[in-house]
């Protein structure tokens, strides 16, 4: 189990450090964007995962250790922090519309999870709980429209044909 974690560990540092040494101006001024990405994507991912704590505490399942947190329930902070900083690195302006979406889900949840929660749940805890698994489910729903919804272009707006994309494909002949 050891050699397999180092194993991948090894490939994610060979993949990042390919990822993040890039060639262009214009891709090492996503690099700050890369980082913001991946602070805010471990951040929505660890609201998410406390969302996830505090529904299956509705339920009945608590956590005993710290443990018990680890292992499936920290998933989002990882997918979230790797996920944001490959959009940042990526695509900056869809790293901004996530986050924009993802706070927009994240107040509508919180305010329809109040609500289920008072209609739901008895006691005084029924109204932050129902408001705190609303958020992390209004957050996950606003990211990942914000995700995969395609972007405007400002060009479509004018009118103007894009240029397709290309790819240059040089041929050397030696003599």
């Amino acid at each position: 189990m050891r050699r397999i974690r180092t194993a991948l560990l090894t490939l994610l540092a060979v993949t990042a450090g390919h990822a993040v040494s890039p060639a262009t101006a214009s891709a090492q001024r996503s690099i700050p964007a890369a980082m913001v990405g991946g602070v805010a994507g471990a951040a929505s991912g660890g609201y998410i995962a406390i969302s996830v704590i505090v529904a299956e505490s509705r339920t009945g399942k608590y956590l005993h250790s710290y443990q018990d947190a680890l292992g499936w329930r920290s998933a989002p902070v990882l997918i979230g922090g790797t996920g944001g900083a490959i959009i940042g690195l990526t695509d900056p302006d869809r790293l901004w519309r996530t986050m924009l979406y993802g706070g927009a889900g994240t107040l509508a949840g919180v305010g329809v999870g109040v609500l289920a929660g008072q209609l739901i749940w008895e006691g005084p805890e029924a109204k932050w709980a129902g408001g705190a698994i609303g958020a992390g489910l209004g957050m996950a729903i606003g990211s990942t429209l914000g995700v995969f919804l395609p972007l405007k272009d400002k060009d479509e707006d004018s009118g103007q044909a894009q240029e397709p994309a290309s790819i240059p494909i040089i041929f050397t002949f030696r003599f």
